[in-house]
């Protein structure tokens, strides 16, 4: 059975816009639609894979079996984006992605996928590391202030869940971590201050960010 036209139309765009997931009304706009029609598509997509991941995500068959631009489901491939070169393909190892490694090129049972995923912390902090790279892809900062971004971002995600053993973690808390990762970014990098005030000013832009402490 084919995928429903509007999540597919929804996929393929967050698939080249990872950072708009949070963003119905802007995904809307270009894709000519209604911004419900947008947000019911997030929904039922949501309910269909669980938590959207767009690295992961194939936007033709809908499900979380994307590795390396290749969905091993269906067999689509996509094609790197041009014009920028990512930190996966730099020769310089990255932090940020040395939590994204090991991730097996299989289809596999929901149980043994939450189980290689790790647990709630885990996610969160690979959910935290994803975004701060995808929003450095609009600057492409040198990589040791990537560097020095990800040890704040894990810094900031501790301190934040401190005495915390919630085994679920809410769109507010992580925005909330992601905006004291650049907060503090910008104490300790104020070379890059342009830098982080626009990536603050995209972060607080998103709908119910709260910021905590």
């Amino acid at each position: 059975m084919k995928a429903p036209i509007r999540q597919r139309e929804v996929a393929w765009h967050l698939v080249s816009h990872p950072e708009l997931l949070h963003s119905p009304t802007t995904i809307a706009e270009k894709l000519r639609c209604s911004g419900n029609s947008v947000k019911l598509a997030l929904n039922k997509l949501g309910k269909r894979v669980g938590e959207i991941d767009p690295e992961r995500l194939c936007p033709e068959c809908l499900t979380l079996t994307r590795y390396d631009g290749v969905c091993h489901r269906c067999g689509l491939e996509l094609a790197q984006p041009k014009g920028f070169h990512g930190f996966f393909t730099h020769e310089v190892r990255n932090r940020i992605h040395e939590g994204f490694d090991g991730r097996p090129p299989i289809k596999v049972s929901l149980q043994t996928r939450a189980f290689l995923q790790g647990d709630a912390e885990e996610r969160l902090r690979r959910y935290c590391l994803s975004r701060l790279d995808q929003m450095f892809k609009d600057f492409m900062p040198d990589h040791s202030i990537v560097n020095a971004a990800a040890f704040i971002c894990e810094a900031e995600m501790r301190a934040y869940l401190e005495g915390s053993d919630s085994s679920r973690f809410s769109r507010e808390d992580r925005l909330a971590i992601m905006a004291r990762t650049v907060i503090r970014c910008g104490r300790e990098m104020p070379q890059q201050r342009m830098m982080w005030s626009r990536m603050l000013e995209s972060l607080l832009s998103m709908p119910r960010v709260v910021l905590y402490g």
